[in-house]
């Protein structure tokens, strides 16, 4: 072996040994040094949380002593009765029935409390729930509502409404000491008149909670009689007539470059388009008109479209958002000036009659007048191509003859 040889064999025998003790020491010292560091601030953060929380028990038991104050009770039992008490009260105050009431078969258990709570349904009108919901959003006591639930009944705006109340009993072990609970010392301040209930009357005007009822199907059509069948006597009263279906002016959208007026069957959902040309009404739509004017059902405020329909008659108009059957009559002065200019029919202008004036003469010539026949009366008829102004203008006779000869005239005193 040279002496570089031995010499590379030193060097990385010892790198070997160095790696060798570095690896030992970090496993023996380093390591359980920092592990134990670490150890050592949890620890330091878990006594601090439990100083914290220590310090602030106090705090704590006064809170929870003026929660229990809002409670029911500290005893199952008696703390059921008080809730099913209140909720009779509830009830009656939001305009219900009695309610049908069952206790909650099972108490389950929330850290130190105990829960417990009453099933309550009812019949009853959306604004008599809505009612309910109100003085139990705003009930002081402790309680909690689950399984809120309303169902519409068959033939009745009403529904079957069902709602389960919960409240806690806590243990008076926690708090130190026995503590006196009235549950009538709470007063429920709420009343139906406040303005805040006023603001939900939305729910019951529109009905926004009853689902989709499908429309019922037409009904059988009546078999023609039996010829053993008597003859429906004259005395029967006629059945009505059918009700227009409500029709209503939902758009006035422009659909590829064409004006359209969208309508709607507000019974059936059912959608239509018509364009310029198209018949509505009785009659044929002229225009999409644009301009603000002042809304027929309300002058002080603005309608900004509406669709015109052109009849033999008349012009009709109706506003995006009426139904068709509250049209109005435009008069002529409302309509727009293209609709005027191409439907309006211009007054034909009358027909002029000239006085004939004698050749060489400026003034006209006044004293040779046309005989006219007793049995015949002159009467000037309008023509597109009027003929000279003279006699056979007046009597209506094609001029065939030469003035001089046809011509008869009389001196006059």
């Amino acid at each position: 072996m040279s002496a570089r040889e031995r010499i590379l064999a030193y060097v990385t025998l010892g790198m070997i040994v160095l790696g060798l003790l570095y690896l030992g020491v970090f496993k023996l010292i380093i390591q359980p040094t920092k592990e134990a560091n670490k150890q050592a601030q949890q620890m330091a953060l878990d006594v601090a949380e439990l100083e914290n929380q220590v310090n602030l028990e106090p705090e704590y038991r006064l809170r929870l002593r003026d929660v229990t104050k809002k409670s029911f009770g500290t005893n199952k039992d008696v703390a059921l009765q008080a809730v099913s008490a209140h909720l009779t009260e509830i009830f009656k105050q939001a305009r219900l029935g009695q309610p049908k009431l069952s206790a909650v078969n099972s108490a389950r258990r929330v850290g130190t409390a105990l829960q417990v709570g009453w099933h309550a349904s009812v019949r009853a009108s959306l604004d008599e729930v809505t009612n309910l919901l109100y003085l139990l959003q705003n009930d002081p006591h402790i309680h909690r509502i689950d399984e809120a639930t309303w169902l519409p009944l068959p033939n009745s705006n009403d529904v079957e409404f069902k709602v389960r109340v919960m409240t806690l009993v806590l243990d008076p072990k926690t708090l130190g000491g026995k503590i006196e609970v009235d549950p009538k010392a709470l007063k429920l301040e709420a009343r139906l008149a406040d303005a805040q209930r006023k603001a939900y009357d939305l729910i019951d005007d529109r009905d926004v909670f009853r689902p989709y009822i499908k429309k019922p199907p037409p009904p059988r059509p009546t078999p023609p009689p039996r010829r053993n069948d008597p003859p429906p006597q004259r005395n029967d009263p006629r059945p009505p007539p059918p009700r227009p279906a409500p029709i209503k002016l939902v758009g006035l959208p422009t659909w590829q470059g064409k004006p359209t007026a969208v309508v709607r069957n507000t019974e059936s959902g059912e959608t239509t388009r018509y364009e310029l040309g198209a018949d509505l009404l009785g009659g044929e739509i002229v225009a999409i008109d644009y301009r603000p004017m002042a809304h027929p059902s309300n002058p002080l405020l603005q309608s900004f479209s509406r669709v015109i329909v052109r009849t033999r008659t008349s012009f009709y108009a109706v506003e995006v958002g009426q139904y068709l059957s509250e049209k109005r009559r435009l008069r002529t002065d409302q309509l727009p000036l293209d609709v005027r200019e191409a439907f309006v029919p211009k007054p034909n202008p009358k027909p002029v009659v000239t006085p004939t004036t004698s050749p060489g003469d400026s003034k006209p010539d006044t004293d040779n007048k046309p005989i006219v026949e007793p049995d015949t009366k002159p009467v000037a008829v309008p023509d597109d191509n009027p003929t000279p102004a003279g006699d056979n203008a007046i009597s209506g006779q094609p001029d065939t003859e030469d003035e001089s000869s046809s011509k008869e005239t009389r001196d006059e005193p």
